[in-house]
């Protein structure tokens, strides 16, 4: 489960970032568009981040647990080492390129993440 921090002010502070909102999007509109585009260029999906479950708790998500397709959590203090540091770029690289398919495509679907905080 994914929920809003303690604290007041960081949660002032991620309610005028709009935080929780483009994080919905993100899971509920960006990904799924995403996978269209993938399905339609690739003929398969490559998944790019844990399903985001239905959830009645207000600023909540559930994520999908993926122990089931054999992930497990690293270790933190560790970092990555460098064959799972390259696995991260590709899968980031994936989204970029993907993200930028469906800005070409449909452009007003970005218009969320635009930054007012910088």
């Amino acid at each position: 489960m994914k929920t809003l921090p303690a604290g007041e002010m960081m949660q002032k502070f991620l309610s005028e970032l709009k935080g929780y909102e483009k994080e919905a999007h993100m899971y509920q509109v960006v990904f799924p568009a995403i996978y269209r585009i993938m399905k339609e260029t690739y003929g398969k999906i490559h998944l790019l981040s844990a399903r985001s479950l239905p959830c009645s708790i207000e600023k909540t998500f559930v994520l999908e647990d993926l122990q089931h397709l054999g992930y497990k959590m690293a270790d933190r203090c560790k970092g990555l080492d460098l064959d799972h540091c390259k696995v991260s770029v590709r899968a980031l690289a994936k989204l970029h390129a993907m993200s930028l398919k469906l800005r070409e495509n449909d452009p007003k679907m970005m218009d969320v993440y635009k930054e007012s905080f910088y």
